[in-house]
């Protein structure tokens, strides 16, 4: 895939929605995190080729991609358009406000009728 210069337009929006997400996102959660706007095997495929996310490191057995770098690497190798339609930002983060970002669904149990977020 080949990269291109990032547009104003798409640097603001990296900006905004790198800080509602967590600093570092694992491989296996991409799916989760941004939306299937790409899968963990093509961010496999492309880190070894040396053209994957900057930053990536190894975090015992999952390899992590710094939120903000991996916003930017879908930007400049698949579009404006990808990023504007993530599913799971929808209704998770408020683009234009700044709610807070909900519990992962493996945080969301429910103990006893009451859910683990309100304990």
């Amino acid at each position: 895939m080949k990269r291109r210069k990032l547009s104003a337009e798409e640097t603001a929006l990296i900006e905004n929605w790198s800080s509602h997400l967590p600093p570092a996102i694992s491989r296996r959660a991409v799916r989760y995190f941004i939306g299937g706007a790409v899968s963990p095997n093509v961010l496999c495929n492309n880190d070894s080729k040396g053209t994957g996310p900057k930053g990536a490191f190894r975090l015992g057995r999952d390899i992590m991609y710094p939120a903000k770098e991996l916003l930017i690497w879908l930007a400049e190798t698949r579009g404006l358009a990808v990023l504007t339609g993530l599913r799971s930002l929808d209704g998770v983060i408020d683009l234009s406000g700044g709610k807070a970002v909900p519990l992962p669904p493996w945080r969301r149990t429910e103990v006893n009728g009451r859910s683990a977020a309100s304990e």
